[in-house]
């Protein structure tokens, strides 16, 4: 019976480049010629490739640890979204029976690893990165969803903050506004990246104001009280980018008891375009994050990298700015068929990170 001893011999290559070649192995590139006279050599010595019986390993358990904890979620429909997104995937893939729920406040990182074969965690989450740099004899799946601790490691679904608030500033800026503010929550570990890419973008253009400024948490009470604050200290911008859309309803809510009108003496800007979006007074322009897709596509990662360790990948999910009431650009327009359904590409200022990264 004919070796790869034999094929090598006749080919006047290494044993390692025939086998390289026969498993189509990518780490060496073999030139085509090389290749077709191993094929040759092959077929000469008659080699038959032995099969081998491999049996993967079957994703029966999905464990998702969601952010935070049920209050958090129930406050926030973005989180949630996600995770609804991630449970109806696994419910198309025949897996839901399978799924536990993991909330990050409650976690027993020890449990969760022995009673899962893969975990899609949402939101930030250092604790879980750090666990699995620390149990390195731990090889199971795990996608990150909304943030990712380490991309050259995990597999994550990311949403591309740096684009969309320039798509949202250059909006704003070409409705002529120069004094811009910003609304936000704190980031679990370091800055929120929109907040990060807000500085950059009006430092770039010498309008950034540290005044305009104004951090709480992501609970709509909270934006509301730093409104109000905001007002009474008669310190406003003529125009707003807020972190999310429950807390941009706080935000408005406090500047219309103080007898501003929106869009008229103050314009906001929003982010997620959650369902209730589009039905508040006025309807809020805002960053739409479809974060269904992104659940969906933690689930076919997972699948993808569930016994067959390769190199993470990182799937970023495109946003759109949904053109409403509450920015003002639509206030002087006859045809409201336009309604939500303008958008910004971005194009213009997505350079602006690398050349003042």
């Amino acid at each position: 019976m004919a070796t790869l001893k034999d094929v090598a011999r006749l080919a006047k290559v290494s044993i390692t480049t025939v086998s390289r070649a026969l498993n189509g192995h990518s780490d060496l590139i073999i030139p085509e010629s090389t290749k077709a006279r191993i094929m040759r050599a092959v077929e000469e010595v008659g080699y038959v490739r032995p099969r081998v019986s491999r049996k993967e390993p079957s994703l029966k358990r999905v464990g998702i640890v969601a952010f935070k904890n049920e209050k958090v979620e129930a406050t926030d429909q973005y989180f949630y979204s996600i995770r609804r997104g991630i449970e109806n995937e696994c419910r198309a893939r025949g897996l839901f029976g399978a799924v536990s729920l993991h909330w990050a406040d409650l976690l027993n990182l020890n449990e969760t690893f022995s009673e899962t074969d893969g975990i899609i965690v949402v939101g930030e989450n250092l604790l879980i990165a750090n666990y699995l740099r620390e149990n390195p004899q731990i090889q199971k799946p795990v996608v990150f969803v909304d943030r990712c601790p380490d991309p050259t490691r995990f597999n994550s679904v990311v949403v591309d903050f740096t684009r969309s608030t320039f798509g949202v500033l250059d909006h704003l800026i070409g409705l002529g506004h120069k004094a811009i503010g910003f609304f936000g929550g704190p980031a679990e570990y370091g800055v929120d990246p929109r907040l990060e890419a807000f500085r950059l973008y009006l430092q770039a253009r010498g309008i950034f104001q540290e005044k305009h400024v104004h951090l709480g948490d992501w609970f709509t009470s909270t934006a509301y009280e730093l409104a109000r604050r905001v007002v009474l200290s008669g310190n406003l911008a003529s125009a707003y980018f807020v972190g999310s859309d429950p807390m941009a309803i706080g935000v408005i809510r406090a500047l219309s008891e103080a007898g501003l009108r929106i869009p008229e003496d103050v314009a906001i800007v929003s982010f997620d375009d959650v369902d209730i979006a589009e039905f508040v007074t006025p309807s809020l322009t805002t960053v739409h994050v479809p974060t269904k897709d992104m659940g969906r596509e933690a689930v076919n990662l997972l699948l993808r990298q569930f016994g067959s360790w390769e190199l993470p990948l990182q799937v970023t999910i495109p946003t759109r700015l949904i053109v409403r009431e509450s920015c003002g650009s639509l206030k002087n327009l006859s045809d409201k068929s336009v309604l939500g359904e303008q958008c910004w590409d971005g194009a213009e200022l997505h350079s602006m990170s690398t050349k003042h990264a």
